[in-house]
């Protein structure tokens, strides 16, 4: 027991520094909101300074998008299901998979008009010093693109590209 003392009691340290970090990320707002992680749409409305009327507009844009987008992406997610149930299918045809894949297709589709008509709807809410911003802001976004998954390829120092070089 004594040769394990200093074991608990690092474990003890840990869960308590845990706790910290949690309410710390987590918790409450001085405002007494809940203190959340900062997603997109928060930024947006921040960068773009919305007034009280913008922000209602926004977050109501926001409510509408999730639901759409959470609605294909479900219909994503079971048309994949339905085509990857083929795999143990001895009597799939190929055309069979080419319209299972045809429809995920049109899903896609629909999910990339469906983020191009959120932001066309909230360029329309933007006064015109903000549709000036929002511009900049797309722009940047399109050409940063997303954070690569997986393995971190940090930055060289005069590279202007992350990771090894291209293959030959």
């Amino acid at each position: 027991m004594k040769k394990q003392l200093p074991l608990y009691i690092l474990i003890l340290f840990l869960i308590i520094v845990n706790g910290f970090f949690l309410i710390n990320h987590f918790g409450i707002s001085d405002d007494g909101d809940f203190k959340g992680p900062k997603g997109p749409n928060n930024f947006i409305s921040k960068r773009l300074d919305f007034n009280a009327e913008q922000t209602q507009q926004f977050e109501e844009l926001e409510q509408k998008h999730r639901k759409t987008m959470r609605g294909i992406s479900n219909e994503i997610r079971s048309s994949k299901e339905a085509l990857f149930d083929q795999i143990s299918n001895v009597e799939a045809s190929d055309s069979k998979i080419d319209s299972i894949t045809s429809v995920i297709g049109e899903f896609e589709k629909n999910k990339d008009l469906e983020v191009f008509r959120h932001f066309k709807a909230i360029y329309n809410i933007c006064d015109d010093s903000q549709k000036a911003k929002f511009n900049s802001l797309v722009k940047d976004a399109l050409h940063k693109g997303p954070p690569p998954r997986g393995r971190r390829s940090p930055m060289k120092k005069g590279n202007d590209h992350p990771g090894p070089p291209p293959r030959h």
